[in-house]
């Protein structure tokens, strides 16, 4: 079995991301993570994904929280 190493940084990155840490300062956090022109594309492609997932939450939260 062949370990390809770029898919497993992607899972890690997806693994570990602060994903119940709902908070503006969280999306700020992972804004300047991505700025990090270095970053893996496996990890910036990771973060990217969840870190809109969690602007879609945080929108919610506002929307329905009347």
């Amino acid at each position: 079995m062949r370990i390809r190493t770029g898919d497993l940084v992607q899972r890690t990155a997806s693994l570990v991301y602060p994903r119940y840490a709902v908070s503006d300062e969280t999306v700020a956090l992972a804004e300047q993570c991505l700025g990090q022109p270095e970053l893996d594309t496996g990890v910036r492609r990771s973060v990217s994904d969840r870190t809109d997932d969690l602007r879609r939450v945080i929108r919610s939260r506002v929307s329905f929280s009347r």
